[in-house]
C-alpha cells in the first residue's frame, strides 16, 4: 500500500504545471532575435512624448508604432542586422536616433547574437512654423511663389546660407514652414 501512495504522489508531482508569474507568461525571444526598445521625450523639458511614431529600418520588415502614455515603445523578435530608428511627432523635429541635427545621418544600432538587446533614449526638440504671406510692389498677394526658409551660418569668418525649407504659397496664400528646429536667426527668400 505503501508503494502505490508514493506511485500517486510521483504522478501528481509530473503532471501539475508549476506555478508561474504572468512576466513568464511572455512571448518567449525567439533564437537569432532581438529587441529595440527605448523612451521618447521632449527635449526641452524631459516629459514622455504620447503617441509619437516610431520607424525603423533594417533587415526585418516592422510596421510603424506609437509610443504609450510613458512615451515607451518595443520592437521583438527583430532579425539580427543593423537597424535605423526615427521618430516623429506633430510639433517636433522628426530625429534618427543617433544624430545631433536633422540632416544628420541615423546611428547604426546593431542587434547580434552576443547583443540581441537595444535601449534607447530619443529626444525631440519642438518645431517651429513660419507663416506670412507674399505680396507684388502693389500690396497684391502672389499665388504659387516659392519660398525658402534658410538658416545663416558663419565660419572661419566666411557666411553663408543652409536652406532648411522649400514650399509654395497655397490657396490661402500662406507658406507654412515646419522644418526648422530651433529659434534662430532665419531668413526668408521668396
Amino acid at each position: 500500500m505503501r508503494h502505490v501512495a508514493s506511485w500517486i504522489l510521483f504522478v501528481s508531482a509530473v503532471a501539475l504545471p508549476a506555478h508561474s508569474s504572468p512576466r513568464d507568461n511572455a512571448l518567449p525571444q525567439q533564437a537569432n532575435s532581438g529587441t529595440i526598445r527605448g523612451r521618447v521625450i521632449a527635449a526641452d523639458g524631459g516629459e514622455p512624448l504620447r503617441n509619437a511614431r516610431v520607424t525603423i529600418s533594417g533587415p526585418s520588415s516592422v510596421p510603424r508604432i506609437f509610443t504609450d502614455g510613458d512615451g515607451r515603445f518595443l520592437f521583438s523578435n527583430l532579425t539580427l542586422g543593423r537597424y535605423a530608428l526615427l521618430v516623429s511627432k506633430a510639433g517636433y523635429v522628426q530625429t534618427r536616433f543617433g544624430s545631433r541635427k536633422p540632416a544628420d545621418p541615423p546611428m547604426w544600432i546593431e542587434i547580434t547574437a552576443e547583443s540581441p538587446a537595444f535601449s534607447a533614449e530619443v529626444r525631440l526638440s519642438r518645431s517651429a512654423a513660419i507663416s506670412g504671406r507674399i505680396l507684388d510692389d502693389l500690396g497684391n498677394p502672389i499665388e504659387l511663389a516659392q519660398v525658402s526658409a534658410e538658416r545663416v551660418i558663419r565660419s572661419d569668418g566666411r557666411v553663408g546660407v543652409m536652406t532648411m525649407a522649400i514650399t509654395t504659397t497655397g490657396p490661402r496664400l500662406s507658406f507654412p514652414v515646419s522644418r526648422c528646429a530651433e529659434p534662430r536667426r532665419r531668413r526668408g527668400r521668396a
